[in-house]
């Protein structure tokens, strides 16, 4: 898989373009595209939107304990694994 971070992916002057050819790239070489640092939840919505594998970031839930991690992942798993 490829990571790519993203902070900033709906500010003013971001390339959309390198984000967007990168997971095509990866998309044709058959990778698993994680994006990482998405901290607003436009970034997600354009993220999904360019067909990005995985998101982290704050946008998606903070840091947090492991106990409370899985409940929040058994809470959220209806959204599908592609972003928790």
């Amino acid at each position: 898989g490829l990571g790519i971070t993203v902070n900033g992916a709906t500010s003013p002057g971001f390339t959309e373009q390198t984000v967007r050819s990168t997971v095509l790239l990866c998309q044709e070489l058959q990778l698993l595209v994680v994006a990482e640092g998405a901290e607003q939840s436009g970034e997600i919505d354009w993220l999904r939107e360019n067909q990005c594998d995985l998101v982290q970031g704050y946008a998606v839930a903070k840091p947090m304990p492991f106990q409370e991690m899985l409940e929040w992942v058994h809470q959220h798993s209806a959204a599908g694994p592609a972003y928790i």
